[in-house]
């Protein structure tokens, strides 16, 4: 009854869907949608079109069980209801986009996740890492578009949006940075490391649910919890690495310093470390390194100040070849 009567206002020619985000899209069944034959071809014809059209926002996801006549089909991955939110609901591609409309949905969505009042972006910043639509609505908030952002899953099916990779600002935050590792010392002082070490605790706890023994075999030095070797900062990259191959094998390389944490072709990317310890991730020798946290979106992760730190020690190393030469 929800459903039609807020809906569908009585009418029985229209579908809807939800995305992962619970954000609904509605379309008419009509001719022009090329629907033909019984309601389930009706309703798929529908929702693919309306997608592909960039679709509408309606209301949150209803309670209860639609019509009969409704049926209610997902085909919306995360990272596909990501660029949707951007592109479509809020119009760009990397901004906050807690509008006038999208405030009051959004208040009410947060009120599920303990959030009282949701007045901006700043009232859910907290959420970043546990509400994947905040980052989706909230991505510069969210830091999705800076090396060392709140969130540590930063690729589209954690909720950032693709094209924030390629805005500009994070290369214009990691180029000046100095080629040197941060020491823990440092890492623990700034707002953004808890919050990868909480964050990556609670990430590697889902993911060992489907690896029997994982947790025990790959930390083992370190009480067989993974978030105190995490939380060695710089030290955890060549530690992490050296467990994962002896887990999973080499085919996998696993690379924490390009955001592979459990090696290429895997689905999960979390933030690159070369940013925070380019010394540690070798950009010293290879200074134009890059990653690819999505598919076709291809990052700087290494100081540009890493080139010239890269000539400086070449000329080092000839000056000393000839003095020894000259002795």
């Amino acid at each position: 009854y929800l459903a039609r009567s807020v809906l569908c206002d009585g009418h029985q020619d229209m579908i809807f869907t939800t995305d992962p985000f619970q954000f609904v899209y509605t379309a008419n069944l009509s001719d022009s949608l090329g629907v033909q034959g019984g309601v389930n071809t009706a309703t798929e014809t529908a929702i693919e079109s309306l997608v592909q059209s960039g679709g509408t926002i309606g209301f949150p996801q209803l309670v209860g069980d639609p019509p009969s006549y409704l049926r209610q089909v997902s085909v919306m991955t995360i990272a596909e209801a990501t660029v949707e939110v951007q592109e479509t609901i809020i119009g760009t591609y990397c901004s906050d986009g807690l509008t006038f409309s999208m405030l009051t949905w959004m208040d009410a969505y947060m009120q599920d996740f303990g959030v009282e009042a949701t007045t901006s972006c700043t009232d859910i910043r907290h959420k970043c890492q546990e509400v994947m639509a905040v980052k989706a609505v909230c991505p510069q908030t969210c830091g999705c578009d800076n090396p060392f952002g709140d969130a540590l899953q930063i690729d589209s099916t954690g909720g950032c949006p693709p094209k924030c990779l390629k805005e500009g600002r994070w290369e214009s935050i990691l180029q000046p940075l100095q080629c040197q590792d941060m020491t823990l010392e440092h890492l623990e002082s700034t707002t953004f490391w808890p919050l990868w070490v909480k964050e990556f605790d609670t990430l590697i706890g889902q993911m060992a649910k489907g690896f029997d023994g994982a947790a025990e075999n790959i930390c083992q030095d370190f009480d067989s919890n993974c978030t105190k070797m995490f939380a060695q900062g710089c030290d955890f990259v060549p530690l992490w690495k050296v467990k994962i191959i002896e887990y999973l094998g080499d085919q996998y390389q696993p690379d924490p310093c390009s955001g592979k944490y459990f090696g290429v072709g895997l689905a999960t990317v979390l933030r690159p470390f070369a940013p925070l310890c380019p010394e540690t991730c070798g950009c010293i020798e290879q200074p134009d390194q890059t990653t690819f946290i999505e598919e076709d979106k291809e990052v700087a992760i290494c100081p540009a100040t890493c080139a010239a730190s890269a000539m400086s020690s070449e000329g080092t190393s000839s000056m000393n070849e000839s003095n020894e030469s000259e002795d």
